[in-house]
């Protein structure tokens, strides 16, 4: 394994190859903010970028990057001088104080140039004149150059600065237009945000968001890559590497530095190597958390601590009772802490006036388990152990583990007792959340790795099944049919898995056997509109090769069976469409004729009328205003219903709404509608003008 250095808390530390390696979800706005310092550098237009992210979000990352690729370009470096003002610039109290900062970066960046002997006048200056002077020094020295800024947390320096420095910092940029800003912030801040302050707009703002899975698990791959782990490469690919960062994604929160310690140890499966190096990471992150915490006021403090103690999100009023203080100043600052990046809200569904608040990384609650530990389980390795090992892994490891290993063994009881009283494991929970996501997305590389996820976790015919659908999709036959097989192994009476098993031997252009397997889905369910049709494809196939003898057997099964499958089948016209469909296809077009009549005689005398008044005729304006049915179609369209419908007496109503409507939809003549009941009238307009306002329409709409 490399020893290369991957940094968890600055980036600056690491090589330039290493940050570009590390680099993911953020190309295209690094092309952008790149591009806008190379016009700064060759015009008068100067460009300012405001990054928006809480800490750990990789914001120094993208700042050093961005440093780097400049460094890189010679003809651009000729055109600009460079101060960065780090994390650690603390102190900044005037607009003075910051040429100061900006001047001292300028001579740690380019210490040959001379200008630190220009400085030296400015100390013997009273601070009026010594602003001035620094103006003037500052201008002198870039002369022609551009002075690109990089700032982190302009928050810190704009709160130090007031009104007053901020006010002359705007002032000296627009004045002297020789400057363009990269700066960050954990959180939006009242020095950009308000209208009343200097900054207001001024700024190109970009919310940094978190990592999604499929980033983080991207994330992972490169740093094992970085540090040439060849184990942790491997792991990351295998389904159960991807189940195990799926079920521990909630618990880093989307956070760059915290997958970054994470992958420490993701390949570990001993407890022993686990939890030192996982105690560590609590140790490493305690300070971290908790100096953000000494920056807030004793009541944001308590509000921040009681929803680390409480796991989940909570209501205002809750938080209130809890903090011993008034729902309106609680509300005050909830409202704070998120803006400064501790905060997260929902919203639920059943109720969207009440508004829930988390803390924004789950780690933050290590800060306070760990500092007022006294013995006992942490939380946090517990919530880990569920959600990395089974339980019968816990188990086992709980048989080997050493007496002497009392914080382990209460961290492993703990989780085994947690995962017993679950009714499944959280990994397969996991899963199934992001599967319902990828399906509604139609996400299919997504779909065909959580299929392969849950196949690893408990192989259940469901997950093969899946597993072999989405192959289908992709074409992969082969794989398809080995997912397929393994399913019917499971359960050989599944009519999906026999269907979906035809569709794979077809496509291979194994037709017998294809023919073979769509037999036993039909005889688990030969009601099956789609398995019928299939036969009929895999039948003229077949029957295609052999002059088409024996071609019949179908269409005379489903004539046979016809009351019994269409006793079942939701539409059952189409079964007759089918038999029409294929013997036309072998020619017997008077058989074919009789089917296609049967289909209109079966739906005229039950189906189209029970659909007219079960659906009712103000449902079925949204098929005239459809785009199937053009304006010039629509007395057709309205003859077709009376001539299906037989004019029967109990569909007159019906058949009036829909020629009022028609009549109206063609002329612009609301007297048509005139004519209907007014609670008729009043549905009939409210229904046009929805539909009509989803759709569009070529001709009248109503007014």
């Amino acid at each position: 394994m490399s020893s290369t250095f991957i940094s968890r808390f600055t980036p600056s530390l690491m090589t330039p190859d290493t940050l570009e390696a590390l680099f993911i979800q953020r190309d295209k706005l690094a092309e952008q903010v790149l591009d806008d310092i190379r016009h700064s550098a060759a015009s008068k237009a100067k460009h300012y970028h405001l990054l928006i992210g809480p800490r750990g979000l990789g914001k120094t990352h993208f700042v050093t990057l961005i440093f780097n690729r400049i460094k890189t370009n010679t003809a651009l470096m000729k055109r600009l001088r460079i101060a960065w003002l780090r994390e650690e610039e603390r102190g900044i109290s005037s607009f003075l104080e910051l040429l100061m900062r900006i001047l001292n970066a300028l001579v740690r960046e380019y210490p040959d140039d001379g200008l630190l002997e220009r400085m030296q006048a400015l100390y013997d200056q009273s601070p009026k004149q010594a602003e001035r002077m620094a103006q003037e020094i500052l201008t002198e020295y870039l002369g022609k150059r551009t002075l690109l800024l990089l700032v982190e947390n302009l928050d810190s320096i704009f709160i130090g600065l007031k009104e007053p420095g901020q006010q002359a910092l705007r002032a000296y940029l627009q004045e002297k237009a020789n400057c363009a800003i990269l700066a960050t912030s954990t959180a939006l801040f009242n020095g950009v945000s308000l209208q009343r302050s200097p900054f207001y707009g001024f700024f190109n703002i970009h919310h940094l968001r978190e990592l999604t899975l499929e980033e983080a698990i991207e994330l992972l791959a490169h740093l094992a890559e970085a540090r040439q782990d060849q184990e942790l490469t491997d792991f990351i690919r295998t389904p159960t590497g991807r189940a195990r960062i799926r079920a521990i994604h909630h618990l880093a929160g989307g956070n760059h530095r915290i997958y970054v310690v994470f992958s420490e140890f993701l390949t570990r499966e001993s407890l022993d190597e686990l939890v030192t190096p996982f105690m560590r990471m609590l140790d490493d992150l305690t300070p971290y958390y908790q100096g953000r915490l000494d920056l807030l006021s004793p009541l944001q403090q308590q509000i921040v601590a009681y929803l680390a103690h409480a796991g989940g999100a909570q209501t205002v009023k809750a938080i209130a009772r809890q903090c011993f203080t008034l729902p309106q100043t609680a509300a005050t600052q909830l409202r704070f802490l998120k803006e400064r990046g501790f905060l997260q809200t929902h919203t639920p569904q059943v109720d969207k006036r009440e508004t829930y608040y988390e803390l924004r990384e789950p780690l933050m609650r290590l800060c306070f388990e760990v500092k007022e530990y006294r013995g006992g389980p942490i939380r946090l390795f517990v919530d880990f152990l569920r959600n990395w090992y089974s339980r019968e892994e816990l188990k086992l490891r709980l048989e080997v583990l050493p007496d002497i290993a009392t914080f382990t063994r209460d961290c492993i009881q703990e989780a085994i007792s947690q995962l017993e009283r679950e009714d499944e494991d959280p990994k397969i929970k996991a899963c199934l959340v992001y599967l319902d996501n990828y399906i509604e997305t139609d996400d299919r590389i997504n779909i065909l790795n959580v299929a392969e996820e849950l196949i690893t976790l408990r192989g259940e015919i469901f997950d093969w099944r899946l597993y072999g659908y989405i192959l289908l999709l992709f074409k992969d036959a082969n794989k398809a049919l080995s997912a397929l097989d393994a399913a019917i192994t499971l359960d050989d009476n599944d009519y999906e898995t026999w269907y979906m098993h035809a569709i794979a031997l077809q496509m291979l252009n194994r037709i017998d056997e294809a023919l073979r397997s769509i037999d036993i889905a039909l005889s688990i369910d030969f009601t099956n509109i789609a398995g019928l049709n299939e036969k009929v494809i895999l039948l003229s196939i077949k029957n295609e090769l052999l002059n088409f003898n024996s071609t019949i057997d179908i269409s005379n099964k489903i004539l046979d069976n016809a009351n019994e499958i269409i006793y079942f089948s939701e539409n059952p016209s189409v079964l007759y469409w089918l038999c029409g469909m294929f013997q036309s296809r072998i020619k017997q077009f008077d058989a074919a004729i009789q089917s296609f009549e049967n289909a209109i005689q079966i739906q005229s005398t039950e189906y189209y009328v029970e659909k007219l008044l079960v659906d009712s005729p103000i449902s079925s304006i949204s098929h005239i205003t459809s785009n199937d049915i053009l304006p010039s179609q629509r007395g057709k369209w309205l003859q077709d219903w009376i001539r299906i419908t037989g004019n029967q007496e109990k569909s007159q109503s019906a058949l009036a709404v829909l020629a009022a409507t028609v009549q109206y939809l063609n002329t612009g003549d609301d007297r048509a509608l005139l004519e209907l009941p007014q609670e008729q009238r009043k549905l009939v307009l409210e229904q046009l003008a929805d539909n009509l306002a989803g759709e569009g329409d070529t001709g009248n709409t109503t007014k």
